[in-house]
């Protein structure tokens, strides 16, 4: 089994960059996120692009409503294992959110 090289570990410990880090307010509470395209292009960059591959765990609902006519929002946390093909796991918690549109002009999976 391979190990992470340095610069990979150096590059996985570093801290995330402020405007990378989106902040939105649900309930009147502060919820901090990184974005799921962003967590991808980071992965790529670190690891090489399909170099890892990413599995859900669990997944959860943890809010849902609505905004407006059919506008439905929900926010999830999930589980995820990533598999970097050096042999290293890492599971990690995060959350997404998640806009659905409902009613008689709605397509599927906006």
């Amino acid at each position: 089994m391979m190990a992470l090289t340095d610069t990979q570990v150096r590059q996985l410990k570093a801290k995330l960059e402020a405007k990378h880090v989106k902040t939105r307010k649900a309930n009147g509470t502060d919820l901090h996120y990184v974005e799921g395209w962003h967590v991808i292009a980071e992965a790529n960059r670190i690891f090489g692009y399909d170099a890892w591959d990413r599995r859900t765990l669990a997944s959860r609902c943890v809010w849902s409503g609505e905004t407006g006519a059919y506008h439905v929002v929900a926010a999830y946390t999930a589980k995820v294992r990533v598999s970097v093909r050096a042999g290293e796991h890492h599971d990690r918690a995060g959350g997404i959110r998640n806009r659905r549109r409902q009613g008689p002009n709605s397509r599927a999976g906006s």
